[in-house]
């Protein structure tokens, strides 16, 4: 009993992105990258690869906003991820950094491995224009882009100053 899986390796020339009250996300399939602006704790365009996921395809289907739906799972830095993506709109992105799947996902459903907190991201509107232009985040300098390493360096020295400062211990 095999289970299928994708091939990451196909060629896509496509360029999208995402915005939700969170962040914006800019992705580029063509060159396997992305940029994401996170605001905390101040703002920071982070630039970084995208990860070729070990998706597993589900047989499970379901219908969600007029579009049929089938699922995939695969696990990626300590989540369990089960993505509801649609095979006719077969550009192989998500939210966040995920995609890699024969269509575009428009449900994700994550759970932390280790703690058991959930999150699920939908998709509330598709829509297309015919343009080419690339839209990329507001006050992006290509040149001020850091990695996600460095960021995650300079996220956990300012949450261990905030916790310094509160006088907060953490388990470690």
């Amino acid at each position: 009993n095999s289970v299928p899986k994708i091939n990451n390796s196909q060629s896509n020339s496509f360029h999208n992105s995402f915005h939700s009250s969170e962040n914006y996300i800019y992705k580029n399939l063509d060159d396997n990258f992305y940029i994401i602006e996170e605001t905390y704790p101040k703002l920071f365009f982070i630039k970084d690869y995208l990860q070729n996921l070990n998706w597993s395809i589900n047989k499970e289907t379901k219908s969600y906003k007029d579009y049929i739906i089938k699922s995939a799972y695969c696990e990626f830095n300590g989540y369990k991820i089960l993505a509801w993506y649609n095979e006719d709109i077969s550009i192989p992105t998500g939210p966040k950094y995920l995609g890699g799947l024969p269509g575009i996902i428009l449900i994700v459903e994550m759970e932390h491995i280790k703690t058991g907190e959930k999150t699920q991201i939908l998709a509330e509107k598709i829509s297309f224009s015919n343009t080419n232009k690339i839209i990329k985040p507001n006050n992006f300098k290509e040149n001020k882009a850091i990695s996600k390493e460095k960021y995650d360096e300079i996220l956990k020295k300012h949450i261990q100053k905030e916790n310094d400062f509160f006088n907060i211990s953490v388990d470690k």
